[in-house]
């Protein structure tokens, strides 16, 4: 395979995938890492491509919502989180997804299951997952939230209310011991909130870059949470959650 063969490659797995990694790159075609950085700069100059630190994404500056303006920011942690939150899945699950980039990222790893019913309120999940034949995606309905392309409101509300889930994945934009997990938007909370009683297990998760930070509206207690799924937490950090009786689970 040439060098233009190898990065129409990668083009395509970026336009698929939204990131690719310098080492996956490279076991995968057989490369340097320095070819496989050389191809990702060279995609980056005719192409959307951005190249960050240890591999590239895909450039999102043409995108106006919040929403995409975040898809690529720490874009690794977040698939390092979700390939360690599904590992409870089975198939046959029924799994509530909560708004978000962290659970796009969750969406992605469950993409690979078979017969999972999945129940969410993002527009970018549902446009993800609804080729895949193996799961039964059910969107809920509501108001739209354009800069979080997200559904919201009484319609959602009561739909929800309806519904039971074997788990639930849920992140936020804040997470400290006090406040538990928080975000911006009061009507999205109130739907995270409402499908977090629905659920057997509850599932946390978030970069470590929301530890530490509070927002006005609480998603979810530290005593809601079954397990959180972080990829930064020094050891003290973990023994306080470890002590509300939580499972913490580092992703590297």
């Amino acid at each position: 395979m040439n060098g233009k063969e190898r990065r129409n490659r990668i083009y395509k797995m970026l336009r698929e995938d939204g990131s690719v990694k310098i080492h996956d790159l490279s076991v995968q075609f057989y490369v340097t890492r320095e070819t496989a950085r050389r191809d990702l700069y060279e995609l980056s100059q005719s192409e959307n491509v951005k190249v960050v630190r240890g591999g590239a994404v895909l450039d999102m500056v043409n995108y106006e919502t919040a929403y995409a303006k975040r898809l690529n920011t720490n874009i690794f942690a977040k698939e390092s989180i979700a390939k360690i939150a599904v590992e409870s899945i089975k198939d046959g699950d029924t799994i509530y997804l909560d708004y978000g980039t962290t659970c796009l990222q969750i969406a992605k790893e469950l993409s690979h299951y078979k017969n999972l019913s999945i129940v969410t309120n993002s527009l970018p999940i549902v446009n993800y997952l609804y080729k895949f034949d193996d799961i039964n995606v059910f969107v809920l309905g509501g108001d739209v939230r354009r800069n979080e392309e997200s559904l919201y409101g009484d319609t959602a509300i009561s739909t929800i209310k309806s519904l039971s889930f074997n788990i639930g994945f849920f992140s936020g934009s804040g997470l400290t011991v006090k406040s538990g997990l928080t975000n911006h938007h009061r009507g999205e909370a109130t739907i995270s909130r409402t499908a977090a009683n629905q659920c057997e297990k509850i599932v946390a998760c978030a970069d470590s870059s929301k530890y530490g930070l509070v927002y006005q509206n609480r998603i979810l207690n530290l005593e809601d949470i079954d397990t959180l799924v972080i990829d930064k937490l020094d050891q003290e950090q973990q023994e306080i959650f470890k002590g509300k009786s939580i499972d913490v689970r580092i992703a590297n």
